[in-house]
């Protein structure tokens, strides 16, 4: 830096840069727009923060920018025009939606994948709407981070097909790429429409008129009067990224509750200008918005989803759900606003939801009763398979993989999903000479809390089921982890691809309205082996300890808790009356 600094042409910039403007003690880069470029550009000035309060530092980034701007300036009077970009986005779409309709005519794709009892047309539209479902997710995920470069090959082949050449490195190429990806989700949203019967205006947003497409990363440009709400998002993002390292999932989960935010409120609204009545609406808003209404609506206005859930029998979010994971997202957020001097009051600060008693108990997971714990263990998955792929009929195949291990750990510990799937093999050892798995978090695991930590001692069920041949067979061969075979999620979680497994195998082996109306999923299990500890009387100090729920207890924070043959003795108690699984293999190949 200081030889820099000291380059005869450095100082003079230095000494004349116009562009600098400090507020607050922070420096902002300001330039007025060319007025031949005004209409095209969309405004008159630009402001970007320069993130600093070193004038040194500022004039530096200024100078560069300023350098940028006028090859910006020539690369705009030389591109293509917005007009004509928006153009080549609707053609594009306009021909994916008529290729779909084609593809949906035809059903020979499905054939050989279909479920028990399910015809070839079932199985076909199954299988469009997950990957509809897939899709959107993805393009969804890949619009909020302005990843314009995920829609390169899908923009190449576009403009190969119309022999247009446009540079790789030019603005209008990325702008072109990201106006796709915005296609690109309301293509695969109208996709999800077209499942469901909605046949309607399939274009949308893009039936005519400017397309909005999100500004590419890193070049947004702060207005006069403080940051809009989205641009404040977009650097509450980037901060918890670098600083907190985030898990994908928990990423995905601020992604979309501070999209849901701007969408709603509008993205170039001012952050300074909202207000805690607006917030309050958005929540009235949310308790009566459908579980994945994103994934079942796309982008129409909350509003129209809003009425349109009841009348298509679907159930609300649940108060757990929408304070979690949009009301406590929407005060932390502008909380950090408030701490960084943006704003002076935090306008979603005690905005909740009230949970009434009744409501993890009227609406929570479920739990399996005896019949359904019958039909899961009854399943060709357990008692013999026709191949590895075909685990719903019947034959002498046996699967050995997690599949099989999984549930029957959950029904036998009561362990959490995530808890199973990130096993290793040396954590099933012998403690005061009790086989136990031992949870505890690493650098490659994690535990919900600090409760989680814990030993839980191998029920003899499981044993008798050979789960320690398996788990010597996997020590012997070297195997790092228990389950290799399960493939981290885009959430960062090993949990992810199992879960949605496991759902389509309940759907399948009990019933999918069965299923939806009892809320029955993996973690069932857990609710199973709670209620089969208080049945066999054990005390509840020692059900926390078994299950890593946090005591109640002021006692339980002194201590190591239990002894592994004590907690042995315990969970050997649990017996689950009138449950056969004498029809089981061992789980060893």
């Amino acid at each position: 830096m200081a030889g820099l600094a000291t380059q005869p042409g450095y100082a003079f910039a230095m000494k004349r840069q116009p562009n600098l403007v400090r507020r607050r003690n922070t420096f902002y880069f300001r330039a007025r727009v060319p007025v031949a470029l005004v209409v095209r550009v969309g405004r008159s000035e630009l402001w970007r923060s320069l993130r600093t309060t070193d004038p040194g530092l500022a004039r530096l980034r200024a100078w560069r920018l300023a350098a940028r701007l006028e090859q910006l300036w020539v690369s705009v009077r030389r591109s293509v025009t917005q007009e004509q970009i928006d153009q080549l986005i609707r053609e594009w779409l306009r021909e994916q939606l008529a290729f779909d309709k084609v593809t949906r005519t035809d059903i020979a794709f499905a054939e050989g994948h279909e479920h028990p009892g399910e015809s070839q047309s079932d199985a076909a539209a199954r299988m469009l709407m997950q990957d509809a479902e897939d899709s959107l997710f993805e393009w969804r995920d890949t619009v909020a981070r302005s990843d314009w470069q995920k829609a390169a090959l899908e923009v190449n082949a576009l403009l190969a097909g119309r022999g247009i050449q446009l540079p790789r490195d030019s603005d209008p190429y990325r702008l072109l790429c990201l106006g796709m990806c915005v296609a690109l989700r309301q293509y695969h949203g109208i996709r999800i429409d077209r499942s469901n019967g909605r046949w309607g205006d399939d274009l949308g947003p893009f039936a005519g008129g400017p397309i909005e497409t999100p500004a590419p990363a890193g070049t947004a440009l702060v207005p006069a009067g403080g940051p809009t709400l989205e641009k404040a998002a977009e650097d509450f993002l980037d901060e918890k990224s670098r600083l907190n390292r985030l898990k994908p999932k928990r990423k995905m989960e601020l992604q979309a509750a501070l999209n849901l935010l701007c969408r709603h409120l509008g993205r170039s609204k001012p952050l300074r200008t909202v207000g805690r009545s607006e917030v309050g609406g958005l929540r009235s808003l949310l308790t009566k918005l459908p579980s994945n209404f994103t994934k079942k609506f796309g982008d129409r206005p909350l509003e129209e989803i809003a009425a349109e859930a009841p009348r298509m029998g679907l159930q609300p979010l649940r108060p757990e759900t929408i304070n979690q994971k949009y009301l406590g997202i929407f005060e932390t957020f502008f909380g950090w606003c408030v701490e960084g001097g943006q704003i002076e009051e935090n306008p979603a600060s005690g905005i909740k939801v009230k949970v009434g008693r009744s409501s993890h108990t009227d609406q929570g997971r479920g739990t399996f009763n005896l019949e359904e714990l019958q039909k899961i263990f009854a399943a060709p998955l357990f008692i013999g398979c026709k191949s590895r792929s075909r685990v719903y009929d019947p034959g002498s195949f046996k699967v050995r993989d997690h599949r099989y291990w999984i549930p029957v750990l959950g029904l036998f510990t009561g362990a959490r999903l995530n808890e199973l799937c990130q096993l290793e093999t040396h954590d099933i050892k012998e403690i005061d000479g009790v086989l136990c798995l031992d949870i505890a978090p690493t650098a490659e695991k994690s535990v919900k809390t600090q409760a989680g930590i814990r030993r839980v001692p191998i029920h003899p069920g499981l044993l008798q089921l050979g789960f320690r041949l398996f788990v010597d067979e996997m020590q012997g061969d070297g195997a790092h982890r228990l389950f290799p075979e399960i493939e981290v999620g885009r959430g960062g979680y090993l949990s992810e691809n199992v879960s949605k497994w496991f759902g389509r195998f309940l759907e399948t082996t009990l019933g999918e309205e069965l299923v939806d109306a009892r809320r029955l999923v993996f973690h069932s299990f857990r609710h199973c082996m709670k209620d089969a500890l208080r049945a066999a009387g054990v005390e509840e100090r020692i059900q926390d300890q078994l299950l890593g729920h946090e005591s109640g207890h002021v006692s339980g924070d002194y201590g190591e808790g239990y002894k592994p043959p004590r907690l042995f003795e315990e969970i050997s108690k649990v017996k689950f009356e009138g449950l056969d699984l004498s029809r089981l293999h061992s789980g060893i190949g």
